[in-house]
């Protein structure tokens, strides 16, 4: 995953006041974040940018895609994942409370990812359709980065400890 300062995002004229009233809607309830998603589009070439092209995600080059915004933290609806026994794979449940996704978030740049198709579309697959089997690949879920950063954590940890032995 490539760090983005989402601070540099040129925000064309008008756009925080647009923003901001759609968040005011959104946390109403008398729209859903998709029927504003024109004020996260327009950020989109500027995102590109910033990312120099590639995905925020998987690292590529995205001639071949939408060239999507992605909502980092989820508009939509949120579900638990836990580690399954063989301890490669994700499994996908209900939280309970049901958690309505980061509506807060919704207009926020700083929540925005310039994101290939392919992994905004997994994401998405992740999040709001059922998954084989129950079962989910560890690529591109939210805790993906915390789940390698422990990884590399315990094997520094283990180097550490082994080195002299």
């Amino acid at each position: 995953m490539r760090f983005v300062d989402n601070t540099y995002v040129d925000l064309p004229v008008g756009w925080e006041d647009r923003a901001e009233a759609a968040t005011e809607a959104l946390l109403d309830g008398t729209i859903v974040a998709d029927d504003r998603s024109v004020i996260w589009k327009a950020l989109r070439e500027s995102l590109e940018e910033l990312s120099n092209g590639r995905c925020w995600y998987c690292e590529t080059n995205i001639p071949r895609t939408d060239n999507a915004v992605d909502h980092y933290r989820p508009k939509g609806k949120v579900q638990g994942v836990a580690l399954a026994e063989e301890g490669k794979s994700l499994i996908r449940y209900n939280i309970a409370p049901e958690h309505s996704g980061y509506k807060w978030a919704a207009f926020n740049p700083e929540n925005f990812r310039f994101s290939c198709q392919h992994c905004n579309e997994y994401r998405k697959d992740l999040q709001g359709s059922p998954a084989e089997n129950g079962i989910i690949s560890l690529w591109l879920m939210n805790l993906f980065e915390l789940i390698i950063s422990l990884t590399k954590i315990m094997k520094f940890q283990y180097y550490s400890t082994h080195a002299n032995g």
